[in-house]
């Protein structure tokens, strides 16, 4: 797992409350290293964090708001989005890993010349557990884990405008969500005093039109051994049909592609480069994708 050190921006805080917060960016650091983050394979549209540049904080305890424009996207039926997990206190901003699953709001916004305008519909209380990338953004003496959540809608979200914006916020009480922003990207807003303030970055994460569905391997009795690895590695489909297969490397490249599968099958690593690959395994209408690191 790779670690870039992070240093805190300067915070101008009155008290020790996250609702009087008046600098909602938390986290800034290099922009020079490029992380492993991986999106669904179908995804129609992604902004991965892979050079992230801070996180916002975004959330109605604190009364943040983080919006993202979206241009073209007018159907939605998958949203992957990253971020950290953190709480102000007394010792600064903290890490609150352990809370989950948190609870989040969605809204659309009309693009009412470059701001958000009126608001297209929302979704709120929408309860999500986060999946843990392997990655993290240390900023001494504090290490936060960088999570994705999926948000998969009872129906698919459709006839949006050409133009609009897309706010997420966390809607439960102490810990807070800090949409991971990359300046790879543009077109992110915050608010955090009332007004809309343009970030020089855009918030990570992707979406995809197509139907599909997200299971974690545990969930689905998938066994995927030993990860990380220098050489052999089992997948053991004993207990699902599986349809395909796909090994690829981070930058997209397909390195195996398989269709006919077995219920046990081996894959000797100890060819490939030393880097992080990523599965995607299909079955039953569903896609399940994970990676494997090889040392």
């Amino acid at each position: 797992m790779k670690r870039v050190l992070f240093f805190i921006m300067s915070i101008l805080v009155a008290s020790i409350s996250l609702a009087q917060d008046t600098n909602s960016q938390i986290i800034k650091g290099s922009d020079t290293e490029l992380r492993s983050f991986e999106c669904l394979q179908g995804a129609t549209f992604s902004q991965l964090p892979v050079v992230p540049m801070g996180s916002f904080s975004s959330s109605t305890q604190s009364e943040n708001h983080a919006v993202q424009k979206m241009q073209n996207i007018n159907s939605i039926k998958l949203i992957r989005f990253f971020g950290v997990q953190l709480f102000y206190s007394d010792l600064g901003w903290i890490p609150c890993n352990e809370t989950d699953p948190f609870t989040f709001k969605f809204t659309f916004f009309e693009d009412n010349e470059g701001i958000p305008g009126n608001e297209i519909m929302n979704f709120d209380e929408v309860t999500l557990s986060h999946n843990f990338t392997e990655e993290t953004l240390t900023v001494a003496p504090n290490t936060y884990q960088v999570y994705y959540w999926d948000w998969i809608p009872d129906e698919a979200i459709t006839a949006l405008p050409d133009s609009y914006f897309l706010g997420i916020q966390n809607t439960n009480s102490g810990c807070g969500f800090a949409w991971v922003c990359s300046n790879n990207y543009s077109g992110g807003l915050r608010n955090y005093d009332g007004s809309w303030h343009v970030t020089d970055c855009g918030f990570t994460f992707c979406i995809t039109d197509e139907n599909i569905s997200v299971s974690t391997l545990d969930e689905i009795g998938i066994k995927i051994y030993p990860n990380p690895t220098n050489g052999v590695v089992s997948f053991d489909f004993s207990d699902n049909d599986i349809q395909k297969i796909k090994i690829s490397d981070i930058t997209g490249k397909v390195i195996i592609e398989k269709t006919s599968i077995n219920k046990m099958e081996v894959v000797d690593f100890s060819y490939f480069k030393i880097g992080i690959y990523l599965i995607e395994i299909q079955m039953n209408g569903k896609i399940i994708t994970t990676k494997i690191v090889k040392k």
